[in-house]
């Protein structure tokens, strides 16, 4: 696996962040997981940094992410310059989920910054 996740926290909005360095990248950037919301399926979480957006898929370890947009990365890009980046290993993979189980809640986060991030117990 040449991508490299490491530094898994909970981060303000009560949500998975992580450090990763896809292929290509110069440096590890800081990733975001998006608020898991209790009727949502849990097939595929939406990640983010300052400059990339893209998908972990649960079931596969499939790692789908954007090009790098030095303005930011933003939903739309999603629609036009999602490329598979890489398939995680098995190993990878289940430390990804745990991080994901241990930052469910139904109220997560810290100071004014809540999240329901309660659809994150599916993991």
């Amino acid at each position: 696996m040449k991508t490299k996740i490491e530094k898994y926290r909970k981060g303000i909005m009560g949500t998975l962040e992580f450090d990763m360095k896809l292929p290509k990248m110069r440096k590890f950037q800081d990733f975001i997981v998006y608020p898991i919301g209790p009727g949502e399926t849990v097939q595929k979480v939406k990640v983010q940094s300052d400059t990339r957006i893209g998908y972990v898929h649960l079931d596969t370890g499939l790692i789908q992410m954007t090009g790098s947009y030095p303005g930011g990365a933003y939903f739309h890009h999603l629609a036009f310059d999602l490329r598979d980046v890489e398939v995680m290993t098995p190993e990878a993979l289940e430390e990804f989920k745990e991080g994901l189980r241990v930052t469910a809640g139904s109220k997560v986060g810290k100071s004014v910054i809540f999240s329901d991030n309660s659809g994150a117990f599916k993991i």
